[in-house]
């Protein structure tokens, strides 16, 4: 959960004002919040969603909810673990396809090349989900106008970027990562591990490509 100890590090990563704020790395504060209701209203005073891991059979009541928030130009940030945890981006077309083989992730920009340096060999553990065989099978992604921005050492792709308005005319960014644990138990934030360079360059893909904010919120 968002609230849980495993997103402690990477909220008070969020809030430390030299990764993001007005002197920080990238100069736009961020503030997050933990929602207690899901809901049109809590949603639209959000610039973007994280959905952490979060069980189908727990989301499915919001699914609709969320994709509706995204067509409308909000952002989103899927950690879709397995076939379990996918319900927003199966929805949207996306889904997670099965069990990665646990490999070291790479990529490019914007996940593993951005403002909080260079991501090499990203690790992954426990549920590992993958969204396309390889980047030759990525239809379901690039059909959406996404595009693959990490495979693992047997090319099977487990992130996935949009820029605002790629998945659908008005719709926000969107970046689905295929496993939970490179953006928590395996990251570190002071100092900072590739998983955790890979976490914040990813949040900054989102951060700057909100319009007109000038304090996102996750």
């Amino acid at each position: 959960a968002f609230d849980g100890s495993f997103f402690t590090a990477y909220r008070a990563a969020l809030a430390n004002t030299a990764n993001f704020g007005p002197s920080g790395t990238v100069k736009v504060a961020v503030s997050t919040t933990t929602l207690t209701t899901i809901n049109a209203t809590t949603l639209a005073g959000l610039n973007a969603f994280m959905s952490p891991w979060w069980d189908n059979g727990d989301s499915s009541a919001y699914n609709q909810l969320v994709v509706n928030y995204f067509k409308a130009g909000g952002n989103l940030i899927l950690l879709d673990d397995s076939t379990q945890q996918d319900g927003i981006a199966a929805l949207l077309g996306i889904p997670t396809l099965g069990q990665a083989d646990g490999s070291n992730e790479n990529g490019g920009s914007p996940l593993f090349s951005g403002p909080f340096g260079t991501a090499t060999n990203v690790v992954q553990s426990a549920q590992i989900g993958y969204l396309a065989n390889s980047s030759a099978t990525a239809t379901a992604i690039t059909s959406r106008g996404g595009t693959v921005c990490g495979t693992n050492g047997s090319g099977q792709v487990t992130a996935a970027c949009w820029l605002p308005g790629a998945y659908a005319a008005g719709a926000g960014a969107m970046i689905i990562v295929a496993d939970v644990d490179t953006w928590t138990t395996q990251a570190t934030y002071t100092p900072l591990n590739a998983n955790g360079i890979f976490a914040l360059n990813g949040t900054a893909f989102i951060v700057t490509n909100i319009a007109s904010a000038t304090t996102p919120v996750v």
